[in-house]
């Protein structure tokens, strides 16, 4: 199964470059897309661009079209690059999600056709479930 990543970027490479770095590895992910929703700062696609490699790509979107303008441009980016994914993690660089919670979704939109959109179980900084 293939399995890509869209993070959407506004102004904080730094956050993102530390995200992107830790999923990087994850053998369950074949390719991670972070998108620039346009940032005001010039010099955050710069630093972008030092974390791109085979498997990581950076695209500047044409314009700020919101969330979900930037998710859609890097899935339409792939698709017309020709490759094909069965599944799209939509992220945010914020966050922190771990290998084995990614590999648990997967493993369920896999066994129940039914499903169609699964996620892991949101905890707080402090580890507790969030309501």
């Amino acid at each position: 199964m293939k399995v890509a990543v869209i993070i959407v970027e506004f102004n904080d490479a730094e956050e993102t470059i530390k995200y992107v770095k830790k999923i990087e590895t994850y053998k369950n992910i074949q390719r991670i897309v972070v998108v620039d929703n346009l940032s005001t700062d010039l010099n955050v696609v710069s630093r972008l661009k030092e974390i791109q490699n085979e498997k990581v790509i950076i695209l500047q979107a044409d314009k700020n079209g919101g969330y979900n303008y930037g998710n859609n441009y890097g899935i339409h980016y792939l698709e017309q690059k020709g490759e094909k994914y069965d599944y799209f993690i939509i992220s945010n660089p914020d966050v922190e999600v771990e290998e084995t919670a990614i590999q648990e979704c997967l493993t369920l939109l896999e066994k129940d056709e039914t499903v169609g959109i699964a996620a892991p179980r949101m905890l707080s900084a402090s580890r507790k479930t969030n309501s």
